[in-house]
């Protein structure tokens, strides 16, 4: 075994010694070495083959450095790449497992399985789920799950319902729940009879006229469908829902009876079956409204006392008492 590293190790040594000899002729030439006497040059030799045999252990040793670190740098390039697999490999494979989970849950877990229903006294439980459209086993996170559509429908099967809202539970509960509108008004539209909440939404249309509610004379209308706001044909309705809004005031809504507002300009209200009250336009409505009230709670008048209340110019308002006055 021996003999087989000396062999190994002969022209790793053969080398080295010719490099180390070509060094120290370099050095010879360099220190001027042949030019001088053989004495002279006995005492150099020592030391110029000591130079010579540093530099080639430097040389040897920095090569080896070298080596090392194109040998270290490989190995850190080589433990990065892996690294970096390894990393990648994690986040693929996290991912499609995500997605498969998701998948899963989508497809197997995440079903309306029951649908709940709060708020309801008009309409069942069923005709409400009914007209929504909804059914079981439709998937509770699903992109054609359209609950805008939905509430659409209710309001168009449902017109006393003003206003639904969803919750969904996990795992597969959908919860409707819906505020139902109250009639306030009556309107004739086209010889027949529509009952119109606060807001001016359809609930109703009928052959005659149905008592209990505020009688709202109205422009020229456009539409009147079941479950939608009423249309008119000019651009008026903000003036009419003005008006809506201000007598459905808890305050005052028992008490009237009658509002015109055929004409913006003209409003008029009957309050008790006692006042007309003339406000003109719907500016500053609420206000009039208040200023009216202030007026009839007045002494001077009696629980008979019959009259017109000129509410157009907030500032000098007027009454007129006259207890021949009929209204209808």
């Amino acid at each position: 075994m021996n003999e087989t590293l000396k062999k190994e190790d002969k022209p790793t040594l053969s080398r080295r010694t010719r490099d180390e000899r070509k060094l120290l002729e370099r050095l010879k030439r360099r220190t001027g070495f042949y030019k001088k006497k053989s004495a002279k040059q006995e005492k150099m030799l020592p030391a110029l083959k000591k130079t010579a045999h540093d530099n080639m252990e430097r040389l040897t040793n920095e090569a080896k450095f070298a080596r090392n670190v194109r040998v270290a740098s490989k190995h850190d390039r080589r433990v990065r790449w892996r690294s970096r697999w390894r990393l990648y490999t994690f986040i693929i494979t996290g991912a499609l497992l995500i997605a498969l989970s998701a998948y899963l849950l989508y497809s197997f877990v995440f079903v309306i399985t029951d649908i709940e229903v709060e708020g309801g006294e008009m309409y069942t439980e069923e005709e409400i789920v009914s007209s929504s459209g909804i059914t079981l086993g439709t998937k509770l996170f699903s992109p054609w799950l359209d609950l805008d559509a939905a509430k659409t429908s209710i309001f168009e099967s449902c017109p006393y319902i003003g206003e639904v809202t969803f919750e969904k539970s996990i795992p597969g509960t959908l919860k409707i729940t819906v505020t139902e509108s109250e009639a306030l008004f009556v309107s004739e539209v086209y010889g027949e009879y529509a009952l119109l909440s606060k807001d001016l939404h359809v609930l109703d249309i009928r052959k005659h006229c149905p008592d209990g509610y505020i009688k709202l004379i109205l422009p020229d209308v456009k539409s009147a469908i079941e479950g939608y706001e009423i249309e008119f044909a000019d651009d008026i309705f903000e003036v009419v829902s003005k008006i809506a809004a201000a007598a459905s005031n808890e305050s005052i809504c028992d008490m009237i009876t009658k509002i015109d507002a055929s004409d913006r300009f003209n409003i008029s209200i009957i309050y008790d079956g006692r006042y007309n009250l003339l406000v003109g336009s719907v500016a500053d409505i609420e206000l009039k409204l208040r200023i009216a009230l202030e007026m009839m709670e007045d002494d001077v008048f009696t629980d008979d006392s019959r009259g017109t209340i000129y509410l157009d110019d907030v500032n000098k308002p007027s009454i007129v008492i006259d207890n021949t006055l009929t209204f209808d």
